[in-house]
């Protein structure tokens, strides 16, 4: 993995797992990969990973089970709530890029849907 300089890198790992999840790659209920794994696999330090387990513990995304590790939450609720959070930012950042570049409303729909079209036949 890439990471940014811009942004602490354990806050990217948080952002890479909620990726994970929203994909499909760890489902509710499923284990983490352990710190030593998941720090090997990104090569980081382990203390980065698990601070990144940390922030997504706080955030509820994770719970931590004593003695058998750590595992994505079965709180449909919270998984909904950090898919609409990410949805959320995306398109936040994507509207602000097309203003950017002197793009409206009308001018960011009609380009998001050409290219809905596009993907639909396979452009």
């Amino acid at each position: 993995m890439q990471f940014q300089a811009s942004i602490p890198i354990y806050l990217q790992i948080a952002d890479l797992i909620e990726m994970w999840i929203l994909q499909g790659r760890l489902e509710q209920g499923m284990q983490v990969p352990s710190v030593r794994q998941l720090a090997l696999e990104l090569q980081v330090n382990p203390n980065t990973v698990q601070r990144a387990f940390l922030e997504l513990e706080s955030a509820g995304v994770i719970i931590t089970k004593r003695a058998t590790g750590r595992f994505i939450t079965d709180d449909k609720a919270k998984l909904e709530q950090m898919r609409q959070k990410i949805l959320t930012e995306r398109t936040s950042e994507f509207i602000k890029t097309m203003r950017e570049f002197g793009l409206d409303d009308a001018a960011i729909l009609a380009l998001v849907e050409a290219n809905a079209d596009a993907m639909k036949e396979g452009l």
